[in-house]
């Protein structure tokens, strides 16, 4: 016979309902952590029983916070996170840069940096661009978009560190933690542009064989971000990967061109290509009053 206090197992699938009942993250909808654990809102010591009507999927600390916190999560709170739906099958989540003295945006191996403000890094329209926005000194935001070409939004960076993504489907994988996004797609018409797909593999012949890291974004140090990926409109597109920033156009006869920060001086940088460099400078920044440099 069983012992008077066994306690047996939720089943994995409604551990599943549960956390999709949240919406893949924790319950608390002030909350954007992705790991949850399960919590009994009725005490399983006193009602000794896995009713998921009185179970919610909260986050590690939320749970500490239920039964621990010095500010109250009372059972009407539980109740009603558990009852607010999420508004879409988006993820959603926070990045958070921590402050620092210096502020910068690594782009291949080329720094993006100013004083104050706000600056494009580049902008080829609503669902292409990245900018970046310095505050109080010392804070550095982020304000960026990424579409595929069937106009699907693969990922949104608000100003104030708002994430939003999709879900792992149709081939589209989400992968992140703390300080950090990876989104990679398929590389077909579906997401890029042919032209495009036909000029990367001009560079890289292996580009269309393997799944595209359409965007990646980390916190690498205080007050530094690094970003790589793909942006494009109809007529231009940006490649960024880990040592060079490409620019191509659609036109049929243009060739890529390609900046490379100078590893040995430790400024300024190279380019290869076909534009004129005060050309390029304008598409890199956007504006002559911004400053790269090479890390």
């Amino acid at each position: 016979m069983p012992k008077a206090d066994h306690r047996p197992e939720m089943s994995n699938l409604a551990k599943k309902r549960l956390r999709a009942e949240a919406g893949g993250k924790c319950a608390n909808p002030g909350c954007a952590a992705k790991r949850t654990e399960i919590h009994h809102i009725r005490e399983w010591a006193v009602y000794r029983t896995h009713d998921e009507a009185h179970m919610i999927a909260i986050c590690p600390t939320c749970h500490d916070a239920v039964h621990h916190g010095r500010l109250e999560i009372s059972d009407e709170t539980l109740y009603r996170w558990k009852n607010s739906q999420p508004s879409d099958a988006a993820q959603r989540g926070m990045l958070y840069v921590q402050p620092a003295p210096h502020r910068r945006l690594r782009l291949g191996t080329i720094w993006v940096t100013r004083e104050a403000g706000e600056i494009s890094a580049f902008d080829l329209g609503p669902g292409a661009f990245v900018k970046i926005v310095i505050e109080e000194d010392d804070i550095l935001l982020l304000d960026l978009t990424v579409t595929a070409r069937d106009g699907t939004e693969l990922a949104r960076i608000s100003r104030y560190g708002h994430t939003k993504t999709p879900t792992s489907q149709d081939g589209v994988e989400v992968r992140e933690h703390p300080g950090a996004i990876a989104i990679s797609v398929p590389c077909n018409v579906r997401y890029l542009p042919e032209w495009l797909i036909d000029k990367v593999k001009k560079e890289d012949p292996e580009f269309d064989q393997r799944p595209v890291e359409i965007f990646h974004i980390e916190v690498t140090s205080p007050g530094e971000v690094r970003i790589k990926g793909l942006w494009f409109n109809d007529d231009a597109a940006v490649r960024v990967t880990d040592t060079q920033i490409q620019f191509f156009l659609a036109e049929p006869n243009r060739g890529a061109v390609t900046v490379i920060g100078d590893p040995v001086t430790g400024t300024g940088f190279t380019l290869s290509g076909v534009f004129g460099a005060g050309a390029l400078f304008q598409m890199i920044t956007g504006s002559p009053t911004n400053r790269l440099s090479s890390p």
